[in-house]
């Protein structure tokens, strides 16, 4: 019976000292906030760092998004001569995103994430605050699609 008594307290005084680090261990909401931010500012850092491969359907081209200094570019690649290209002009596009959706928008800012090439080719569809835009890339008139 001593030896449970004994036992008992033992487990009380190391639970008691224990509890300050139990409790210390739970972050604040500065602490979570900072980490957040982390990717922010170290992303910055990473140039030329691709995102994931995209093929353009029945054809031998995919596009990918990489970083670059200032923001973010998207590259086409044709895979059976690795030659390599901007998908589209982006200071035209965004200049047209621009006027048409009444923001401000730079070529290494461009608020879009994802692309997809239609008609051919020849105009590519995105999507930006909940509108699908569509633009043509013989002239980049940009003509917003319901979403």
């Amino acid at each position: 019976m001593k030896q449970r008594i004994r036992f008992l307290n033992a487990a009380l005084l190391c639970s008691l000292l224990l509890l300050p680090a139990i409790v210390g261990a739970q972050g604040t909401l500065a602490d979570y906030e900072r980490a957040l931010g982390l990717r922010d500012r170290v992303q910055k850092l990473a140039l030329n760092i691709p995102d994931r491969a995209n093929w353009i359907e029945k054809t031998s081209r995919f596009w990918y998004r990489r970083s670059v200094k200032g923001g973010s570019d998207f590259v086409l690649v044709d895979a059976d001569t690795a030659a390599r290209r901007p998908a589209f002009d982006h200071e035209k596009i965004a200049a047209s995103l621009s006027a048409a959706a009444a923001g401000k928008y730079t070529a290494l800012m461009l608020p879009l994430t994802s692309i997809r090439f239609i008609d051919a080719e020849q105009a590519i569809e995105f999507a930006v605050s909940g509108t699908t835009w569509r633009c043509t890339l013989l002239d980049y008139a940009l003509g917003g699609l319901l979403s």
